[in-house]
């Protein structure tokens, strides 16, 4: 009877470590699931900023390009339009001397012909009237057509003068702009690449995360099978063990008495 006894009082030891260690792996695993779903829920927020600022950057960087490819585009179609423009000068100012020359020998054919400037200096009014009547209004006529020409000449300088400056401007402004949208190009590609890194290896931790859940979520299962009966039934099969006890001792006590 004290063998039957010490046995129970060593199950309910037993059992009473049963349940501390159930408990406390019950615990440790709660602790280790909840730490690595936040891990989890941090890692599937961290892939998705990433693949935003991935999505952000592959956008600015596809802008940038065709902002580059459009200021080339830009400058090319530019730098024709400046070349015919500077053809079309020339061939303004081509004429325009061209015919200057031609009036100018018209003008001193004519004033060889008639004399005028002699004339001017050395006859009456009345009489260099009287002898070429209508030289002076030819002479006025083609100095006239002259001066126009030299205006239109000059006026086609300006432009040209013009044109080139605006030219210039413009693609100097757009170099400028190449070459900052380049750099930019670069340093976005950089970060993309860093980024693109940094989504590599958050996907490979939330892999690894995932499986570290999985695997807790078997302990758990396990935990619970080995487990349940015995927290849920712990205060009644102690209660029955002691009581079992208490009356294998007064029982004892009864046998002692008889004898």
């Amino acid at each position: 009877m004290t063998a039957t006894v010490d046995a129970l009082k060593q199950e309910q030891k037993d059992e009473v470590k049963d349940r501390d260690f159930c408990i406390a792996e019950l615990n440790a695993n709660e602790k280790e699931t909840a730490k690595y779903t936040d891990m989890k829920n941090g890692l599937d927020q961290k892939i998705a900023d990433l693949k935003a600022s991935i999505g952000d950057l592959t956008e600015a960087i596809a802008t940038l390009k065709q902002e580059v490819t459009d200021d080339q585009v830009g400058i090319k179609k530019a730098t024709e339009v400046r070349k015919a423009e500077n053809a079309d000068f020339n061939e303004v100012v081509a004429d325009q001397r061209a015919t200057q020359a031609i009036l100018k020998k018209a003008l001193d054919r004519l004033k060889e012909t008639y004399g005028f400037l002699q004339e001017e200096q050395s006859q009456p009014e009345q009489m260099t009237h009287s002898k070429n009547p209508g030289g002076g209004g030819a002479l006025a006529m083609i100095e006239e057509i002259m001066t126009e020409s030299k205006e239109l000449e000059m006026k086609a300088l300006g432009d040209e003068q013009a044109s080139q400056t605006a030219y210039e401007g413009y693609v100097k402004d757009s170099n400028k702009a190449i070459t900052a949208a380049t750099t930019d190009i670069a340093n976005k590609a950089d970060a993309k690449a860093k980024a693109d890194q940094a989504l590599a290896e958050a996907d490979g931790d939330l892999k690894s995360t995932i499986d570290t859940i999985l695997k807790l979520g078997d302990m758990s299962t396990e935990l619970h099978s080995q487990c349940d009966f015995l927290l849920k039934n712990f205060e009644a099969r102690q209660s029955a063990r002691t009581e079992e006890i208490d009356a294998l001792n007064q029982a004892k006590q009864i046998f002692a008495s008889a004898r």
